[in-house]
């Protein structure tokens, strides 16, 4: 959602994305386009709604877009995906910290990523993806077919979530 020159993320499920955010996750589930490229990240667990999110392209100017992420209910049911991780147990414990990673371009500033971590620091980034309407993604490190982010990971800058 756009107000200004500031570009949120957009959360169309039920209750607090902060919450369900922090809730115990077993899976990621990524959707692959025909080029091969992530265009969906649902994190699940077995019984539960998960999260899906998908980056939506803004014209911050002529010929010019950012991406920015939008979250809403996945189902609960097993979801057709190509690559699905088992994500580290210490995602199943839940109360996980979430972050918010903020691009800047062409005087616009842009809800662009996520930095999801547990107490032991187990982590996954899910950032808007260098060809419109990818993702790029990380798991410890670890990228996740390609990870080719919109930026370079160092221009982002991480912010806390509002409640």
């Amino acid at each position: 959602m756009r107000v200004g020159n500031r570009i949120s993320f957009v959360w169309q499920g039920s209750g607090s994305l902060v919450e369900r955010l922090a809730a115990p996750w077993s899976h990621l589930l990524l959707r692959l386009a025909q080029h091969q490229r992530p265009i969906e990240a649902i994190f699940s667990c077995s019984g539960v709604a998960g999260v899906r999110i998908r980056s939506k392209m803004h014209d911050i100017g002529v010929r010019k877009e950012i991406g920015v992420l939008e979250f809403d209910d996945a189902p609960v049911e097993p979801v057709e995906c190509v690559d699905q991780l088992v994500l580290p147990a210490s995602f199943l414990k839940g109360n996980l910290g979430a972050s918010k990673l903020v691009a800047t371009d062409n005087g616009i500033t842009a809800e662009s990523g996520l930095a999801l971590r547990t107490d032991s620091g187990n982590e996954v980034i899910v950032v808007a993806g260098d060809y419109p309407f990818t993702l790029a993604v990380l798991v410890d490190g670890s990228c996740i077919d390609q990870f080719q982010p919109e930026y370079p990971m160092q221009s982002y800058r991480e912010l806390p979530f509002a409640q």
